[in-house]
């Protein structure tokens, strides 16, 4: 199964940092969610314009991290704040 992928406004998360991250686009809660059903590693990749609201993989940089989930804590308002820990480097 292929790493969920989530992009990142205006930060990158190297090997072995460890980040907090504000989740809240659909596309990212589900990426998350794949993450803790089949506990196989986050995908991170920085976004090129964190700008861009609607974000496709065209508009990732073609170099990320898979990651480790900490700890996630879900928000009332239907985001989450998780904690996670950069683990190798990869490219889509």
């Amino acid at each position: 199964m292929l790493s969920p992928m989530l992009a990142l406004r205006g930060m990158v998360v190297f090997e072995g940092a460890i980040r907090s991250i504000s989740v809240g686009r659909p596309a990212s809660i589900l990426a998350v969610k794949l993450h803790l059903d089949h506990g196989i590693p986050l995908a991170l990749f920085p976004q090129l314009d964190p700008e861009e609201e609607d974000c496709t993989t065209a508009l990732l940089s073609s170099v990320g991290t898979t990651a480790e989930l900490l700890q996630m804590v879900s928000l009332p308002d239907g985001t989450m704040r998780i904690l996670v820990q950069g683990k190798d480097r990869v490219q889509r």
